[in-house]
């Protein structure tokens, strides 16, 4: 485009040049000898035309150009200029661009920096500070997880300096720590592993969860595939299917009879410490009339976990109300219950049960009489583990029948062959174990967790100045 303006501008002042000439000669009487009458105007008053340019020339051989022409000579002449103007315009526009992001840019990593060099000051100045003061090491201290959370991770830190408490006393590692809604939840370093739930609306008390490794839950509430009709398998349960006539397992019967319940009375007592923490509570089983037939006392204990294992202990004392004697008739479904998680069980999620005789799985485990049963499975793509429940030596009928089904069902037969029966003065006394184990432990560790278990001595379920 510019080059077409400078070869117009070009042609345009050829062309003014040719016609000046011409016009000078005419006038001066110098072209030729031509007159008027040769068809040529006067020199006082010719016209050229060339295109879109015209010039008039006047007397004295003067020539001027017409408003036309000049103008277009004018801008002709001022374009590139204005071409010229109008990049340097644009460049600078574009200088001025890129310097201001370069400076917004230098501006903001020095701003950074200077926040940085601010806050590594702060914290120099407050170690010093801390460095100054002196005293006790500080302490991180958890604050407790919420009940029910299957992971039992805190929900938070704050840091306490045991030098601005002189009369600190030691925390204990283990807690049991009353709940609302009746519950009782039992933790280690404020992490929770297990929560003993005895609401008055239940049918009967029961623990939840039990966590396993990285805190996923290693039972379930209810059975998987028929969460109604097996809605009393609540997680690790103590429970009976026929006491003196009564059912206090399930919790509705097909004949519209109504079944017992076992309700909660008190807690007798909340034990702290760096080993374990345990309750001892009194439960009354009431059949379907009101009346109590069987007083219970069920001590409660947790140990501490040896990385993601950790012991269970439940002791059970049952004792006649009244003068006259009660039995646990002869059935497959008592006293003690464990609903495994979904993906542990054999058939939802492949995993494993293995007795003390080294049998496996439903066709072989199945009522058969070991000193313990095991059952493991995957909980995550991961991980997997499970739980290994004890029966004591010292318990009736040892060792007991479990039975036992692929779906995630585990539990100890305390009258499988035939009836117990509870003397007026003279309580049952029984104790299981729950070992909850990251992965598949082989039979060897169990078997060695069980002999530990099994020599443990038994603790008192008196309570001094009180009767049950």
């Amino acid at each position: 485009m510019v080059r077409r303006v400078c070869a117009r501008r070009s042609a345009a002042i050829r062309v003014f040049h040719r016609n000046r000439t011409r016009g000078q000669r005419g006038a001066d009487g110098r072209s030729g000898g031509q007159t008027a009458g040769d068809g040529v105007a006067p020199a006082g008053h010719v016209r050229l035309v060339n295109r879109r340019w015209s010039m008039r020339f006047r007397g004295r051989g003067r020539m001027r150009p017409n408003r036309f022409l000049r103008d277009g000579i004018v801008r002709s002449l001022s374009f590139p200029c204005q071409i010229r103007e109008l990049a340097v315009k644009r460049a600078f526009v574009s200088c001025s661009i890129v310097f201001g992001v370069v400076a917004c840019r230098a501006f903001a990593a020095a701003l950074a920096i200077v926040l940085a060099a601010a806050i590594a000051l702060a914290l120099a100045v407050a170690l010093a500070s801390a460095a100054e003061r002196g005293g006790d090491r500080p302490a991180a201290v958890q604050t407790p997880a919420s009940s029910g959370d299957a992971a039992g991770a805190s929900i938070g830190t704050a840091v306490v300096e045991h030098s601005e408490f002189p009369n600190a006393k030691p925390v204990p590692r283990m807690q049991v720590i009353p709940l609302p809604d009746g519950k009782a939840s039992f933790r280690c370093d404020g992490r929770e592993l297990t929560c003993y739930h005895f609401g008055e609306s239940l049918r009967r008390p029961f623990l939840y969860p039990l966590v396993g490794p990285e805190g996923h839950c290693l039972t379930r509430m209810g059975h998987p595939r028929d969460p109604f009709g097996h809605s009393h398998h609540n997680s690790v349960w103590i429970s009976h299917q026929n006491v003196a006539g009564v059912d206090f397992w399930a919790d509705r019967l097909s004949a519209g009879a109504e079944p017992g319940r076992i309700v909660h009375q008190r807690i007798e007592r909340f034990e702290d410490g760096d080993s374990s923490a345990w309750l001892l509570a009194t439960n009354h089983w009431i059949g379907g009339d009101g009346k109590c037939l069987v007083v219970e006392r069920r001590r409660i204990e947790v140990t501490a976990p040896k990385d993601s294992d950790w012991l269970l202990l439940i002791d059970l004392q049952f004792e006649s109300p009244g003068d006259a004697a009660f039995e646990f008739m002869q059935n497959p479904f008592g006293v003690i219950g464990v609903r495994m998680a979904k993906t542990i069980g054999v058939t939802d999620g492949g995993g494993r049960i293995l007795n003390s005789q080294g049998q496996r799985n439903e066709s072989e485990v199945f009522r058969k009489p070991a000193k313990w049963c095991d059952y493991s499975g995957p909980l995550t793509n991961r991980l997997a583990g499970g739980i290994a429940l004890f029966d004591h030596p010292k318990n009736p009928n040892h060792p007991t029948a479990f039975h036992v089904r692929n779906d995630g069902w585990m539990g100890a037969c305390l009258t499988l062959d035939r009836p117990v029966r509870i003397a007026p003065n003279e309580p049952l006394r029984l104790r299981y174990g729950l070992w909850m184990h990251a992965g598949a432990s082989s039979s060897d560790r169990i078997e060695a967790e069980w002999k530990t278990f099994s020599e443990l001595p038994l603790p008192s379920m008196e309570i001094k100045g009180k009767k049950p």
